[in-house]
C-alpha cells in the first residue's frame, strides 16, 4: 500500500462504507487525519495484525515517529465503545501506578483532534471505532515460547510470569463493574449451558431458551450458540465421534467449574483481567528480553486474575502445541511451569493466600473450560471458532488437545 497522507483528507470521502470491510486510500487518509499526529505520514499494512482486528496499519511520519492505526472489529466486539472505555481505564490505571524508572511501558493512545481517545464514525451497518496508538520501541515479541532461542527460553518464560504479575499490580485500582466488551466471556457456567444444549441436540432457538442465561444482555450476546446448526446426520456422527471427550467433560465438570464457583462465592476477589494472556501479547526489551508491556487490551473483563494466570500457563506449558494430533506428545513442561511460577510469585504484590493456593487448580479449570468450548463448537457445527475448508474436525482436535492437557495437569499436580 505505502501511501502518503495529505492535509486535505479531513473531508469525509463520499463513498465511505465500513460495512463492506474494504477501505480505500482516501478512507484511510481520512481516518488518520482525525488524530493529533504530524503530517505527512506514510501508511502500510501491518503484517502482525492477528486474526481479530483485521484493519490494522503501520504508520510512520517524516521524522520517524511510528504508530498503529486500528479498527476495532465490530463483528467480534459488537460493543466497540466498551472495548475502548475499558482500554482507557486500564491505561489510566497503569500510568497512575507506574513506579518512577520502571521498564514497563503501557500503550499510548493518540487523541483525536477534538480530544477523544478514539474516533467513531457511523455507516449503514452501525458504528466503526478507530484508534491510533504509538508504537512501543525497541521491543521483541514471540508467537510461541518455541520461537525463543533455547538458552533464553526459561528466562522469557519467567518474564511472562513477572509481566502478568506487574500488569495485575498496575491495574489493581480499576473498578470491577465496567461493562463487559464481550458479555459472557470467561463465564464457565454459560459455556456448560451451551455444552448441555449441544448434547441435547437442540435445533430450535425456542427449545434452547431454557438453557440460556436470564440476563437479557447475556442472552443477546451468547444466544446464537445455544443450538445445533450442523445437519442431523453430521451432528449425529460428530456426537458419536466425540463421545470419549464428552464423557470426559461430564466427569470433570465440577473441576472445570471450580474457579468460577470460587469467584461466585466470594472465595476469590473479582478484578479486571486482561482476558488473552498468550505470549504474543507480551512485549520484551529487545536487548535484555525483560518484559516491557502487555498489549491487545480488547478483552478486559471482570473476573479473577487466576483466569489470566490459568490461560497463560495453559498456553505455555503444552510442549506439543494446540493442534497436535498425536496426543501422547501433549505433556506438561515442568521447567517452564516452574519458571513462569517463579517469575509471577517473585513480582506479585496483590494476591491473597487463598488465591495462591488455587493457582494450579485455576490452570486445570481454564484448560477444561477451553476444551469444553472447542468440543461444544464442534458438536453444534463450528459456529464460533472458525475452521478452514477441508478440516471439519479441527475443533475436535483442539478440544482433544486441551482436554488431554487438563488430564496431564491433574496428573502433574498429583506427582508434585
Amino acid at each position: 500500500m505505502a501511501l502518503t497522507l495529505v492535509e486535505h483528507a479531513l473531508v469525509r470521502p463520499t463513498g465511505l462504507n465500513g460495512g463492506t470491510n474494504e477501505y480505500s486510500e482516501d478512507d484511510l487518509k481520512y481516518f488518520v487525519s482525525q488524530f493529533e499526529v504530524e503530517l505527512p505520514i506514510y501508511l502500510d499494512e501491518f503484517p502482525q495484525k492477528g486474526n481479530i482486528n483485521l484493519h490494522t496499519y503501520s504508520l510512520e511520519t517524516a521524522t520517524g515517529k511510528q504508530y498503529l492505526l486500528q479498527k476495532v472489529n465490530s463483528s467480534v466486539f459488537t460493543r466497540p465503545y466498551r472495548v475502548m472505555d475499558s482500554m482507557v481505564a486500564c491505561l489510566d490505571a497503569q500510568r497512575s501506578a507506574l513506579p518512577a524508572g520502571s521498564l514497563w511501558e503501557p500503550i499510548s493512545l493518540v487523541p483525536t483532534r477534538d480530544g477523544k481517545a478514539y474516533f467513531a464514525i457511523s455507516d449503514e451497518h452501525g458504528w466503526s471505532v478507530w484508534r491510533l496508538m504509538k508504537r512501543i520501541q525497541n521491543v521483541r515479541c514471540f508467537k510461541s515460547l518455541s520461537e525463543v532461542p533455547g538458552d533464553d527460553r526459561l528466562f522469557v518464560a519467567e518474564q511472562v510470569g513477572a509481566g502478568l504479575a506487574q500488569f495485575g499490580d498496575l491495574t489493581a485500582s480499576m473498578p470491577v463493574d465496567l461493562p463487559s466488551p464481550l458479555p459472557g466471556y470467561r463465564r464457565t457456567d454459560i459455556y456448560f449451558r451451551q455444552f448441555d444444549a449441544a448434547m441435547a441436540g437442540l435445533r430450535d432457538p425456542l427449545d434452547s431458551a431454557a438453557y440460556m442465561p436470564e440476563s437479557e444482555e447475556l442472552r443477546e450476546a451468547t444466544g446464537a450458540h445455544f443450538f445445533v446448526k450442523a445437519s442431523p446426520d453430521v451432528a449425529k456422527a460428530r456426537l458419536e465421534r466425540a463421545k470419549p471427550w464428552t464423557d470426559y467433560v461430564a466427569a470433570n465438570r465440577e473441576q472445570a467449574m471450580r474457579l468460577f464457583a470460587c469467584l461466585e462465592s466470594g472465595e476469590v476477589r473479582r478484578t479486571m483481567i486482561h482476558g488473552d494472556t498468550k505470549i504474543e501479547n507480551f512485549l520484551f526489551c529487545e536487548d535484555t528480553l525483560r518484559v516491557k508491556s502487555l498489549v491487545d487490551l480488547d478483552t478486559i473483563v471482570s473476573c479473577t486474575w487466576l483466569a489470566d494466570w490459568g490461560d497463560m500457563m495453559r498456553s505455555l506449558v503444552n510442549v506439543a502445541g494446540e493442534l497436535e494430533t498425536d496426543l501422547d506428545r501433549v505433556q506438561v513442561n515442568a521447567e517452564v511451569y516452574e519458571a513462569v511460577t517463579r517469575g509471577f510469585l517473585g513480582s506479585a504484590h496483590n494476591i491473597t493466600e487463598t488465591e495462591k493456593g488455587l493457582m494450579h487448580d485455576a490452570i486445570i479449570s481454564i484448560t477444561l473450560e477451553l476444551g469444553t468450548r472447542f468440543l461444544t463448537d464442534y458438536l453444534r457445527g463450528d459456529t464460533y471458532f472458525g475452521v478452514p475448508p477441508g478440516n471439519p474436525n479441527l475443533n475436535l482436535t483442539r478440544a482433544a488437545v486441551q482436554l488431554t492437557l487438563a488430564q496431564r495437569l491433574i496428573e502433574f499436580s498429583a506427582e508434585a
